[in-house]
């Protein structure tokens, strides 16, 4: 969000924001990728995470807080969610 969108009335975002997504700090996603690379031995794939998730809707709301948006956020629903 630029500092120019702070002061708006709203903001709109796309899809419902009922997806969910799982976050992982840098560093934790570098150690995971050695660790693996030093120890696994399968095939398939590995996802790291923490195993926590957050709806977009949520995360929109948390990070509208935090740098103090006071306005409206409008779902924009003919937009598409992304990845469920």
């Amino acid at each position: 969000m630029a500092d120019r969108d702070v002061g708006q009335a709203s903001m709109t975002l796309w899809g419902d924001g009922s997806p969910s997504r799982g976050f992982l700090y840098v560093e934790d996603a570098a150690e995971g990728v050695l660790l693996a690379a030093e120890q696994y031995e399968g095939s398939l794939p590995v996802n790291l995470w923490t195993g926590e998730e957050i709806a977009i809707r949520d995360l929109a709301t948390l990070i509208a807080t935090e740098v103090g948006f006071a306005g409206h956020i409008q779902w924009d629903t003919s937009k598409p969610n992304g990845q469920p």
